[in-house]
């Protein structure tokens, strides 16, 4: 099940938020090597706030097994701020109708690719939902080169902003490797191809009181 919350409710759920934050420290700086800053086995960075909403994917037992971030680009932009070179067109990287993707998280499920294709279909399909309702017409994101391609087979809609260039030293240096800004157009296309892509069919989506944003198989 996919749930998003907003930074402004992140005093609200602390656990969640807990699971989150170690999550990101285990994928980013424990197994990437990314140098980021943390406390605790935490991961939190400046794009944590509260204008930030998050997308979590929790299985049954309440365990987060996935994670998107989505910031405005006008405020909290990683591609404007770090990686404005990855941005080759004349397209403007911060725009009230566009938001950003960061701290992707779906890790592979091993020998079930169509377990790791429907999660991450989720995630996606939530967040292109939840923009639409507000508005935003396109989302950005900065990923890893060898990972555009899985993009652009989910959906037609992401197109490379410009060329694959290497951070961090490169892919031969711990932590490094080779990055390419993205830009996804959100559109009834863009919702379609991630759908199929995901084999997900009708869905049912609501907002409740808990400030969860639910997402269930009709």
């Amino acid at each position: 099940m996919i749930y998003s919350l907003s930074g402004i409710e992140r005093e609200q759920q602390p656990e969640l938020f807990e699971q989150l934050f170690r999550l990101r420290y285990d994928v980013f700086v424990k197994q990437r090597l990314w140098a980021l800053p943390s406390c605790g086995g935490l991961e939190i960075d400046n794009y944590d706030t509260p204008e930030a909403q998050y997308f979590f994917g929790v299985d049954d037992g309440g365990k987060l097994v996935s994670h998107a971030r989505l910031t405005p680009t006008l405020t909290q932009s990683l591609l404007a701020d770090v990686f404005p070179h990855l941005v080759e067109q004349t397209t403007a990287v911060r725009d009230p109708a566009v938001y950003e993707v960061t701290r992707y998280i779906v890790p592979p499920k091993r020998g079930r690719r169509s377990l790791y294709t429907t999660a991450k279909a989720e995630l996606m399909l939530a967040a292109l939902e939840w923009c639409k309702q507000l508005r935003i017409t396109h989302l950005h994101a900065v990923v890893d080169s060898a990972a555009l391609p899985s993009f652009i087979e989910a959906c037609s809609e992401v197109r490379p902003m410009g060329l694959p260039q290497s951070y961090g030293g490169g892919q031969g240096v711990p932590g490094g490797g080779e990055t390419v800004a993205v830009r996804c157009a959100v559109t009834d296309r863009a919702i379609r191809d991630v759908k199929s892509f995901g084999g997900l069919g009708m869905r049912q989506r609501d907002i409740s009181s808990d400030g969860y944003f639910h997402s269930s198989h009709l």
